[in-house]
């Protein structure tokens, strides 16, 4: 079956035609070719995304290499075939004029363009500053061309005293051009500044901003002290340069016009004897620049390597002290700060030889030639004396601006090694694509359903096979099993972390994927078994799970996971600052305070992976009396190598190499005498363990824990 839809107001005549072909299909299931996602990932996401949200479809896959589209749905719900429900979806995506809600890939030949495009820059401000430069600039020559009227003027009143009142206007008219030049330049560095500092902020907190969007499987393969020194080292170059670089560039440039336009008008061939060389050592400086640029990158890559090590070694000081590993770490320093110093010497080696030999000996060399000539042919009296003394100024100065131009294009390569990396950062695109459902947390049933989910971090290596479970309104469910048997990754699939590879995972019987990230994590309160407080204040850390709520609501959080008794033993209760990463107090203590975070969110769905791993046995009987009560009305999930952790659990799944082994209650567990029996009995010491890897390892974890 062949379908040939109408997308108006695409093409020259109005509009776009393009075909749907049915390839296979069984009641409930079908298999669509649509030429028309063919090699555009990007649509075939979006009507992917829109699929998903129509009632009644259970499952949709669209397909950008092979052009082709799999729905699964419900047939009482979707009335007619599935054709013309991907027709529908497909022209609305294609006439949506609206624009992305992440940027597309910037793609520049200048990498500090392309960070500028992104930051947006304040126009009217460089305008402003760039009118401010030339105009410091052209002042800074009045003097030159000043002092030369005055030689005039000195020269022919010689022998009698009617030129003073002339001699002493041209001098305070010099003098106070000088003053007037500084006063501009003091407003020219400010608006700079100002410039400078308003882009790097705006291309920090936007990168940052960016960050955030990209999924957990680009922060598994990215090293934190690399992405804070993009953040802090990279978008810092970037914003020195703007500084500086473009009013140099301006300033620079202008002052070789002005030169070389006055050297033209004095004496051409002077003008032409200076211009030449100026020229040929600027285009030469260019090659070498480019053999000089790989140093630095080299340089930006040692300088991210002992960022990195350094940020790992500081996060890990406890471990190091611990292990007496401070010599071999100062060692590892030591080693990657000797190559980033190799590195940037070599550098600055040779941008040094390029500036010493190229500009030391061809500028100073053409401009005392230069002087000779003038000097040369004023003596013979084709060139006056008082042009002589502007020609005397004027080679110096354009000699040195060009000088600068040359050093400027330096710091812009540094300055485009920054944006590159920045750009690179910016480039990355998440793989987990926002739906477009709206979640309101109110309306939540709590109705979770994994099923047939097939899921692997690496690609060949699944870590879940087929694996189906639910979790109904209101219900407490346990997941227990070995480490490595993918509890953790169950609920990383729930929160939409990672994308399954096959299968479907449902809330209230709409696909995950179907809803907007932040109205999924909204409608979830999760508790990690890595527990992370931010450096601030007790009250701040329990308040992170809803800063709106009140000090009172604070405290009833705190209650609820038994840690109010301790924390108003705290020199200064809820406003005890916690330090980084909540050093200053216990693991168990930390835990309870994630707990408070968690309840105090107030979310329909409640996730505790681990979470009372790391307090005593009296502890956990409170939390989870506690926890009985605030999950009243609310679908609860409790992933534990404790068992009596979900001793009362309404269901409990046992996990075993990716699927579900088990099922039932506690007692009906123990009765099957399985796997979940076996370990019960190992951690409660009824008898000895099975010669079993996931025993041994259950065994291995309850130790750990009553430590």
């Amino acid at each position: 079956m062949t379908k040939r839809a109408t997308d108006a107001g695409k093409n020259g005549n109005g509009s776009q035609t393009f075909e749907i072909r049915l390839r296979s299909a069984i009641r409930g299931r079908e298999r669509w070719e649509v030429r028309a996602i063919y090699q555009r990932p990007g649509l075939a996401g979006k009507v992917q995304e829109s699929l998903l949200a129509e009632p009644g479809i259970q499952q949709a896959e669209a397909n950008s290499k092979t052009g082709r589209i799999l729905i699964v749905f419900d047939p009482a719900a979707v009335r007619g075939e599935g054709g013309a429900l991907i027709e529908r979806v497909l022209i609305a995506r294609l006439r949506e004029r609206t624009a992305p809600e992440l940027p597309p890939p910037i793609f520049s030949d200048s990498p500090l363009m392309g960070v500028m495009a992104w930051s947006e820059p304040r126009t009217k401000l460089m305008v402003r500053a760039s009118a401010w430069t030339a105009a410091s600039t052209v002042i800074g020559f009045l003097p030159a061309w000043g002092l030369s009227g005055l030689l005039d003027v000195q020269k022919a009143g010689v022998g009698g005293k009617s030129n003073s009142g002339k001699i002493w206007f041209m001098g305070i008219l010099t003098a106070g051009l000088n003053a007037l030049e500084w006063m501009i330049r003091h407003h020219q560095r400010k608006l700079w500044r100002d410039f400078a500092s308003s882009a790097e902020h705006t291309i920090r907190t936007r990168t940052f901003a960016h960050v955030e969007t990209l999924d957990m499987a680009f922060f598994d393969n990215q090293n934190t002290g690399q992405l804070l020194s993009i953040l802090s080292n990279d978008v810092s170059a970037v914003g020195r340069f703007l500084e500086t670089g473009p009013s140099n560039a301006i300033q620079q440039s202008l002052t070789v016009l002005l030169c070389l336009g006055t050297l033209t008008l004095l004496s051409p061939s002077l003008a032409l004897m200076a211009a030449i060389p100026g020229a040929v050592v600027i285009l030469t400086s260019r090659y070498f620049q480019k053999k000089i640029a790989p140093l630095y990158a080299r340089f930006g890559a040692d300088t991210g390597e002992l960022n990195r090590l350094l940020s790992n070694c500081l996060a890990g000081i406890a471990t190091i002290k611990s292990f007496a590993a401070e010599e071999d770490e100062a060692r590892r320093i030591e080693a990657a700060s000797a190559r980033r110093r190799l590195s940037h010497d070599e550098a600055i080696e040779a941008s040094s030889a390029n500036g010493s030999y190229i500009h030391g000996l061809v500028y100073s060399t053409v401009s005392a030639l230069t002087l000779t000539k003038a000097s040369v042919s004023a003596n013979q009296g084709s060139l006056r004396h008082k042009s002589l003394f502007t020609v005397a100024q004027l080679v110096p100065k354009l000699f040195a601006a060009t000088s600068q131009i040359d050093d400027l294009y330096e710091s812009y390569v540094d300055a485009a090694l920054s944006s590159e990396r920045i750009l690179a950062l910016l480039n990355a695109q998440p793989a987990i694509r926002n739906g477009i459902k709206q979640l309101n947390p109110a309306e939540v049933r709590g109705d979770i359903q994994f099923t047939n989910v097939s899921f692997g971090y690496l690609s060949g290596a699944q870590i879940l096979q087929d694996l189906s479970l639910e979790i109904r309104p209101g219900e407490t469910v346990g997941i227990v099993g070995a480490t490595g048997a993918g509890k953790t990754t169950i609920i990383k699939l729930l929160l939409r972390f990672y994308d399954i590879n096959g299968g479907q995972v449902t809330i209230d019987g709409a696909d995950v994927r179907s809803f907007r990230l932040r109205a999924l994590h909204e409608a979830i309160a999760f508790v990690s078994q890595d527990v992370y407080l931010f450096d601030g204040t007790v009250h701040d850390n329990i308040a992170y799970g809803r800063p709106s709520a009140t000090r009172e609501e604070v405290i009833e959080a705190a209650r609820a996971a038994e840690a109010h008794e301790f924390i108003e033993q705290l020199p200064r209760g809820y406003d005890s600052e916690v330090g980084e990463r909540g050093q200053r107090l216990s693991m168990g203590q930390r835990q309870r305070i994630s707990i408070a975070r968690a309840v105090i969110k107030n979310a329909p769905i409640l996730v505790l992976d681990e979470a009372t791993a790391s307090i005593d046995n009296e502890t956990e009987a409170a939390i989870h009396r506690s926890i009985e009560k605030v999950a009243v009305g609310r679908s609860m999930v409790v992933i534990a190598h404790r068992l009596s952790t979900v001793r009362n659990a309404a269901r409990i799944y046992v996990i075993d190499k990716g699927s579900v082994a088990e099922k039932g209650t506690h007692d009906e567990l123990l009765e099957a005498r399985g796997l979940y029996a076996s370990l019960w009995n190992v951690q409660t010491g009824l008898r000895a363990p099975k010669p079993s890897d996931a025993v041994i390892d259950a065994h291995r974890g309850s130790e750990r824990e009553s430590d």
